[in-house]
């Protein structure tokens, strides 16, 4: 098994885990109608050529002894492949070498809904103010044991906040590097970051929204492009909508 297929569990695990968390506070009042952030949808992979044919043959024999992965199948029938995927079948010759996988335990995550919702449930509880528009400079321990955060408004730049804190929990992204090296504390060197490039295809075509009936990802190769990042991504309409998904270009048709 390769380290990526080795990882695949553990990932995996790790959002079962956060699945149940969200349920729990689904129950509690916390968080709304789980619909409106998360949906099944099946998870589809594509590939060309005997190369990479074989790469998932092997990671779908690694993953499939895992009830993590229970029920993926892989198929080399275009014709099978189209029933998922058709939009990615469109056009391409009757001799390709194409290679799909396919995950009945996939789910779409709205996690900038999440994020609201939960400020929302803050905002209802005394004591608790919400501040947004401002921009962390530095995180200090004070000689008492807590923290000093210092922030500087992003509209009026001559706007500096500082508050002390007990407690800091830094959940910020791509900034939370950043922030946990400001903190200074031990843990956050192990850590490290590294850049990810991803393109969405967005249309408002109803036929071919239609037709998206799984959630699917290929790379840059499978679709030719001659400076692309290293995959490219669909869901599906009616699902919960990505929030801050990168690069989207809206196309008219989506014929890829």
């Amino acid at each position: 098994m390769s380290r990526r297929s080795r990882r695949k569990p553990h990932i995996n695990q790790n959002f079962k885990i956060s699945r149940q968390f969200w349920a729990h506070q689904v129950r509690k009042g916390v968080l709304g109608n789980p619909r409106e952030f998360i949906n099944s949808t099946p998870h589809m992979n594509l590939v060309l050529g005997e190369e990479n044919r074989e790469f998932i043959r092997k990671r779908v024999e690694a993953l499939k002894t895992s009830p993590l992965f229970a029920g993926m199948e892989m198929t080399t029938d275009p014709a099978k492949i189209a029933e998922g995927i058709p939009i990615m079948m469109e056009g391409r010759k009757a001799d390709e070498v194409v290679t799909a996988t396919r995950s009945p335990l996939g789910t779409d995550v709205d996690l900038g809904e999440i994020t609201r919702q939960f400020y929302e449930h803050l905002t209802t509880k005394s004591g608790v103010k919400v501040t947004t528009g401002y921009e962390v400079r530095s995180i200090t321990r004070n000689e008492d044991g807590t923290w000093r955060v210092s922030t500087c408004d992003m509209i009026n730049g001559s706007r500096i906040q500082t508050v002390d804190a007990r407690h800091v929990f830094i959940g910020a992204g791509g900034a939370a590097l950043t922030l946990l090296q400001l903190s200074g504390i031990p843990e956050a060197k192990p850590y490290g970051g590294f850049p990810v490039g991803g393109e969405f295809l967005v249309t408002e075509n109803p036929d071919r929204e239609e037709k998206m009936a799984a959630q699917w990802a290929t790379t840059a190769e499978t679709l030719q492009l001659a400076i692309a990042p290293p995959s490219l991504e669909g869901v599906v309409p009616g699902t919960a909508p990505m929030t801050n998904p990168g690069v989207v270009k809206k196309v008219p048709d989506m014929a890829l």
